[in-house]
């Protein structure tokens, strides 16, 4: 079972319909906002996956819920856009909160830089940006594959040809 985590698409599609072309056996979709409107229309052109919203600061308050907890993959996930927690002063305050869900991996987006960390008794994973990287010159996504009791996270870089794993876990 496949999972793509992406998040601050910012209304430029183009990288986030080739990971979705891609990795067309990802049932599922995480979008960590920045823009929920991006995600729906996602959602719309690749119909038959499911996709889980959450919304970033740049999104309409209640066009998607802020925060969210569910289990994935035999595993507890806690999905938020990451600014409520000022991620870009560290990642402390959105660690704690994962503890406190009793989250197994927490996703977030918010700062556009790709982050695979484990914190304590929770992974943080930051899948970066597929349109405004930060730290990186190419785009960067996560995948999430669950497979026989083994939870697998990989960050990927959107290379002109192809994709690049350049970080990954396994829980």
């Amino acid at each position: 079972m496949k999972a793509l985590v992406m998040s601050d698409t910012h209304r430029n599609l183009k990288a986030a319909q080739r990971v979705l072309e891609v990795y067309d056996d990802a049932a599922t979709v995480f979008f960590l906002g920045d823009m929920v409107e991006d995600g729906l229309r996602l959602k719309e052109a690749y119909g038959g996956r499911y996709f889980w919203l959450v919304a970033g600061n740049n999104d309409p308050s209640g066009s998607a819920p802020e925060k969210l907890v569910l289990p994935w993959g035999g595993r507890r996930l806690a999905l938020a856009h990451g600014h409520q927690f000022r991620t870009y002063a560290g990642l402390l305050r959105i660690c704690l909160w994962g503890e406190e869900q009793e989250a197994d991996v927490v996703l977030f987006g918010h700062t556009h830089v790709p982050v695979l960390v484990q914190e304590g008794k929770v992974v943080l994973c930051n899948p970066g940006s597929l349109s405004r990287p930060r730290s990186t010159k190419e785009p960067t996504f996560a995948l999430l594959t669950a497979e026989e009791g083994k939870f697998e996270i990989s960050l990927f870089l959107v290379k002109e040809k192809g994709f690049s794993c350049f970080a990954k876990t396994v829980l």
